[in-house]
């Protein structure tokens, strides 16, 4: 089975967890799933082990597109929900600066209202289905540790190509 990896904002999903999706905060749908040429980035994986090193390499993939290392919030989805749902995923390269991984991103394509929030009803249906399994949240040591293991130990992204707020952190 294979699963799709995503960069949420719990704190704007939080208002919405026990309500129906007709109800959920407009700061949710548009801040948190926020379309770029209506489509949405997540990261395949065919394991949901947060201590995986498939997953290890993915969440580094993704910390090296933030501007600055922070603490984040990761959910995993379904590809089979969203495909019965009606949602498109294809493969698409990734622009992360970990480019031995880029091949493992998929992008949810033709989002529109309907499907936006059918996305996030699923955000909400794993969160509440089992944290311990499907959400994880990396605080921004531990995101920093990781990003330093792959960076300063085993030499897979370039620091020099990182944002300038991670090479400061990562260099000291």
């Amino acid at each position: 089975m294979s699963y799709l990896l995503r960069k949420i904002s719990i704190t704007k999903w939080q208002p919405n967890l026990s309500q129906e999706p007709q109800h959920y905060t407009a700061d949710a749908i548009t801040g948190c799933t926020r379309t770029t040429r209506n489509t949405l980035s997540v990261w395949h994986s065919e394991t949901m082990d947060f201590a995986s090193e498939d997953v290890e390499k993915l969440i580094v993939a993704l910390a090296t597109t933030m501007q600055t290392p922070d603490t984040i919030d990761l959910i995993w989805l379904e590809p089979e929900w969203l495909n019965e749902a009606g949602v498109t995923i294809e493969a698409t390269m990734g622009g992360s600066k970990f480019t031995d991984i880029n091949h493992e991103h998929r992008d949810l394509v033709g989002i529109d209202h309907s499907l936006l929030a059918k996305v996030g009803q699923h955000i909400v249906q794993q969160y509440n289905r089992d944290r311990i399994i499907y959400y994880k949240r990396i605080s921004r040591p531990n995101l920093i540790t990781l990003m330093n293991k792959w960076v300063n130990e085993r030499n897979v992204v370039k620091i020099d190509e990182l944002n300038e707020k991670w090479q400061k952190v990562l260099a000291a």
